[in-house]
C-alpha cells in the first residue's frame, strides 16, 4: 500500500537518511559521524528551546526536592572537605553524582543553583544524546529532534531537571552511553568502544541499574554476532567486570563504615516480596506491569502517535482489528480503574499529581474531565505503543542482523526490558523510576529495520503529525507550568520557615514538610531509617508551614504563591505558618490521610472550591 500524502519535513530527512542507517554492521559507522554537519542546527535549536523553559521556571534558590537533600550534603562535603562520605539516607551508587555535582559546588559556591545548574545541564545532554542516537538508525533531523523535544518536555524529566535527583543525571548518562556502544557495535570502531564503556563505569557509579548497559550489549552482541568463542567471552567479560565494580565499591563503602543506611533498600523490598506468598507477589506484578505500562503509554505519547499511524498504514485493512482491540482495552483498563479501583490516573506518586507537579499537590483533586482525559490517553498509549513493540519484535527477529539498525533496536529492546523488569515486583514504586526506559523506547518506536518500507514513521500522514505536535505542546506547556509552581512553592516554604524561625521556636518544634525537615533534621529527631510516619524527623511541632491548613492552629503569616497552573486546593495555595493553639492536644508529624478525618488532628474543615 502506497500512501498519497505528501511528504513531510521529517519524512524527507527520514529518507536522506536511510541508505546509510541500514549498511550492514562494520561498515556504517565509517561513513556517518556521531555528529554530522547537519545536526548542529537541531542541537542548537534544542538547546533554546531548554534554555527558553529554564528562564520560564525560573529556578533561581530552587530549594531541596524528594531525596535530593541529602545527595546535596554529600556533594558539599566532598567539594569543600575532599571526603567522600555518602548520606545515610542515598539508595543510590551516588559516587558519580556527587563528584559531578562537587565540581559545579567548587566553581559556583554551596548555594541551590549550584547543584540545579549540574542537573540542567546533563538534562540537556540527555536530550542532545538521544537526538544523535536516533540520526544512528536513520531517523531525519525534525523526527529526532521531535523525539528528543518530547524527553526534555516530560514533565517528571523537566521537574526533576531543576533538582540535583540522581534520576535525569542518570538517564542522561545512560543515553550517551548507548549512543557510543551501540554505533561502535555497529560500526567496528574501537576507540569508540572505549568511551562508550568509561561512560557506562561512569554511569554505574551514579546507580546500580547501570548494570543492564553490560548485560543489554550482551544480549546484542549474542544476537547479532555470529556464535563463536570469542563472542561469547566479549559478551560476558563486562558482565563480570561490572559485578566486580559493584561489588568492589560496596565493600568499600563497608570497610570504610559509611554504607548508607538506604543503600539498596528497593533490592531488600524486592527479595522480601519474592520470599513472601505467591498470591501477593503475582497480583502486585499484574497491578506494576499495568500501572508501568500506562506511565509509558502518557509519557510516551507523542512519539506512540507518529510510530502507530505508520504502523496502521502498513497494515492497510488489517488495522482495523488492531484498531478495535486497541480501544476495548483501553476501555476495559480505564472502565477497572474508575469503577473497580476507583483510582484513575495518576497512580504513582513522587513528581506528577493529579494536579500539577511535586508533592505539595497530592491534595488538591483535579476536574473530573481531566482524571478521565488523562487515563484515556495513558490506557490508549500504554496499547497503542505495546503493539508497536510487538511489531519491532517481530521485525528484528525476522530480520537481516547485520543491519545496523537491528543492533541499535537490539540494544535498546534489551536495556529497556532490564530496567523495566523490576518495577512490576517493585513494592516502593515512582513514577520517576521510567525515566531511564523512555530514551530506549522512542529509538524501538521509531527505528525500522532494513526491508520493512510499509513501516516507516514518514508513513504516519499528516493528521497524525498534527496530533502528535499538539500533544507535545500540551506536554511542554504543562511540565513548564507544573514546574514554575512547585519551585515557587518551595521558596515560599523555605520563606515560611525563615519566618518562623524567627518566632524563636526551636527546629525541632516546627513541621516544615517531610523533605526540609529530613534536611535540617536527619538523624536528631525521629527514626535514623526515615519512615514517613508520625514522629520522623521532627518533634511535636509548635508550628507548621504548609500549604494546607491544620485544625487546632491559628495562621500567623501568609506567603502568596506566583502560580501558573490554577490551584484548586483548600484556600488560595499561599504557604502559611500557623502556630498551634493554647489547650490543643500533642501532635507529633503531619497528619496522615486516615488522621485527616480526625477534627484534632487533621486539616481545617473548609468547603472544596467551586467546580
Amino acid at each position: 500500500m502506497t500512501s498519497t500524502s505528501p511528504p513531510t519535513a521529517w519524512a524527507r530527512s527520514e529518507r536522506d537518511s536511510e541508505v546509510v542507517a541500514h549498511a550492514p554492521a562494520g561498515r556504517r559507522g565509517q561513513g556517518r559521524p556521531l555528529i554530522a554537519g547537519e545536526d548542529v542546527a537541531p542541537l542548537a535549536l534544542l538547546a533554546l528551546a531548554w534554555l527558553a523553559a529554564i528562564l520560564i521556571i525560573d529556578p533561581r534558590g530552587s530549594m531541596v526536592f524528594i531525596d535530593d537533600w541529602a545527595y546535596r550534603r554529600s556533594a558539599a562535603e566532598l567539594a569543600l572537605t575532599g571526603t567522600f562520605a555518602p548520606h545515610p539516607w542515598s539508595a543510590a551508587n551516588i559516587l558519580g553524582h556527587t563528584v559531578w555535582g562537587a565540581a559545579f559546588v567548587r566553581v559556583l559556591g554551596d548555594q541551590p543553583m549550584a547543584y540545579t545548574a549540574s542537573t540542567l545541564v546533563l538534562g540537556y545532554l540527555g536530550g542532545a544524546a538521544l537526538y544523535l542516537w536516533l540520526r544512528q538508525v536513520g531517523t531525519g533531523r525534525a523526527l529526532a529532534l521531535f523525539a528528543a523535544g518530547c524527553l526534555l518536555a516530560n514533565p517528571i524529566y523537566l521537574a526533576l531537571s531543576v533538582t540535583f535527583m540522581t534520576d535525569v543525571p542518570y538517564a542522561a548518562v545512560q543515553t550517551l552511553a548507548l549512543l557510543l556502544l551501540g554505533t561502535a557495535l555497529a560500526s567496528g570502531r574501537p576507540l569508540l568502544a572505549a568511551a562508550g564503556w568509561v561512560v557506562a563505569v561512569f554511569a554505574l557509579s551514579w546507580r546500580q541499574v547501570a548494570l543492564a548497559i553490560p548485560l543489554a550489549m550482551a544480549v546484542a552482541r549474542l544476537v547479532t554476532a555470529p556464535r563463536r568463542l570469542t563472542v561469547l567471552g566479549l559478551a560476558i567479560l563486562p558482565v563480570l567486570a561490572f559485578l566486580v565494580l559493584q561489588r568492589g565499591y560496596e565493600a568499600s563503602l563497608a570497610a570504610a563504615g559509611i554504607i548508607p543506611l538506604q543503600f539498596n533498600f528497593n533490592a531488600e523490598e524486592i527479595g522480601q516480596l519474592l520470599r513472601g506468598p505467591v498470591a501477593r507477589l503475582a497480583v502486585t506484578a499484574a497491578l506494576g506491569i499495568v500501572y508501568a505500562l500506562l506511565y509509558l503509554g502518557l509519557f510516551g505519547l507523542p512519539v506512540i502517535i507518529i510510530a502507530y499511524a505508520a504502523m496502521a498504514r502498513g497494515l492497510g485493512r488489517r488495522a482495523l482489528a488492531l484498531h478495535g482491540a486497541v480501544a476495548a482495552a483501553t476501555a476495559g483498563i480505564a472502565g477497572l480503574l474508575f469503577f473497580v479501583f476507583g483510582d484513575p490516573m495518576p497512580l504513582w506518586g513522587d513528581v506528577f499529581g493529579r494536579w500539577g507537579l511535586g508533592p505539595d499537590h497530592h491534595h488538591p483533586e483535579p476536574p473530573f474531565a481531566w482524571s478521565v482525559g488523562l487515563t484515556l490517553a495513558s490506557a490508549a498509549g500504554g496499547f497503542m505503543g505495546l503493539s508497536v513493540l510487538i511489531l519491532r519484535l517481530v521485525q528484528v527477529w525476522r530480520g537481516d542482523r547485520r543491519d545496523a539498525v537491528i543492533i541499535h533496536l537490539t540494544l535498546a529492546f534489551a536495556v529497556g526490558l532490564a530496567l523495566y523488569a523490576p518495577i512490576p515486583v517493585m513494592p516502593s514504586r515512582f513514577d520517576r523510576y521510567i525515566l531511564p526506559i523512555l530514551p530506549c523506547l522512542f529509538l524501538v518506536l521509531l527505528a525500522v529495520p532494513r526491508g520493512e518500507p510499509s513501516f516507516t514513521p514518514r508513513r504516519a500522514g499528516p493528521l497524525a503529525v498534527a496530533l502528535a505536535c499538539l500533544t507535545l505542546a500540551a506536554f511542554a506547556g504543562w511540565a513548564i507550568a507544573g514546574t514554575h509552581d512547585y519551585v515557587a512553592t518551595s521558596r515560599a516554604r523555605q520563606a515560611g520557615l525563615d519566618q518562623a524561625l524567627a518566632l524563636g521556636e526551636p527546629r525541632e518544634r516546627i513541621n516544615a514538610g517531610w523533605v526540609l525537615n529530613g534536611r535540617d533534621l536527619y538523624g536528631q529527631i525521629g527514626t535514623p531509617r526515615g519512615t514517613t510516619s508520625v514522629g520522623s524527623w521532627h518533634g511535636d511541632p509548635a508550628i507548621v508551614v504548609d500549604v494546607l491548613r491544620y485544625n487546632g492552629y491559628e495562621t500567623l503569616i501568609r506567603i502568596p504563591v506566583s502560580r501558573m497552573i490554577p490551584w484548586r486546593g483548600r484556600h488560595d495555595g499561599s504557604v502559611l505558618v500557623q502556630r498551634r493553639r493554647p489547650g490543643v492536644g500533642t501532635l507529633i508529624g503531619p497528619p496522615s490521610y486516615d488522621e485527616l478525618k480526625l477534627p484534632a488532628f487533621g486539616l481545617a474543615d473548609e468547603p472544596p472550591p467551586p467546580r
